[in-house]
């Protein structure tokens, strides 16, 4: 993430609806104060910081009452959470649905996090650690694939069990799981101005247009049978 992306695109926004520092202010008061039982006020200053990247990006909770004040649309609100570093709302939605999972499925079996239970597994390719492994002990991740046949695009092994982050803020060269059109994939993916490359085991890579291109997440791991 950028530094001071969220504050940079907070600004953005604010402009963009013609608001001064005080009116967000004073609307966030306003939201705040219909929705819980904190009575404080929104100070300007605070709103001031945020932009200037004096303070850290704030909570989801405190996301959605700026986007709640600020009248964003879906997409501009999206922006907000990814700015600060969190999965949107309309990405972890779009997890449930049943044409998502359909196309999941191609790629094998699809669960949320669990605990692994097996003889042996390794990580990422290092050293075995014997099982149960409890899922705290694993990298933080919203749900697993267990790789079916060649699904893993030569990357990863059939019965392979990858651990994916569902975020769209994903570095270049990371292992993905991502929608293409009716295709789910597992690909190596570098974004470029305009383009995706979406790259297999060996091969050469797809160039894609980015608008064509869903992130549904980055594999941060993957659990394999020794």
């Amino acid at each position: 993430m950028a530094d001071n992306e969220f504050g940079c695109k907070l600004r953005e926004l604010r402009c963009r609806r013609g608001f001064s520092l005080q009116k967000l202010a004073d609307r966030l008061t306003g939201i705040r104060d219909a929705t819980s039982q904190d009575t404080r006020g929104v100070n300007k200053s605070y709103i001031s910081d945020l932009e200037r990247g004096t303070k850290p990006p704030p909570s989801r909770k405190q996301i959605a009452r700026i986007a709640l004040a600020l009248r964003c649309n879906d997409q501009e609100r999206d922006e907000l959470y990814l700015a600060a570093g969190f999965v949107p709302p309309s990405l972890a939605g779009s997890l449930g649905t049943a044409e998502l999972r359909a196309a999941l499925a191609d790629l094998g079996s699809v669960a949320p996090p669990a605990a692994v239970a097996a003889p042996h597994y390794e990580a990422g390719g290092g050293a075995p650690f014997p099982a149960p492994l409890a899922a705290p002990a694993l990298p933080e991740h919203d749900f697993t694939v267990a790789i079916a046949g060649a699904a893993g695009g030569g990357l990863y092994q059939e019965g392979d069990l990858l651990l994916v982050k569902a975020t769209r803020a994903v570095p270049n060269g990371a292992p993905v799981v991502c929608q293409v059109g009716d295709e789910v994939c597992v690909r190596r993916y570098e974004r470029h101005a305009l383009t995706v490359a979406l790259t297999a085991a060996e091969e050469e890579s797809d160039r894609v247009a980015a608008d064509q291109v869903k992130l549904l997440g980055q594999v941060v791991a993957f659990i394999r049978r020794c």
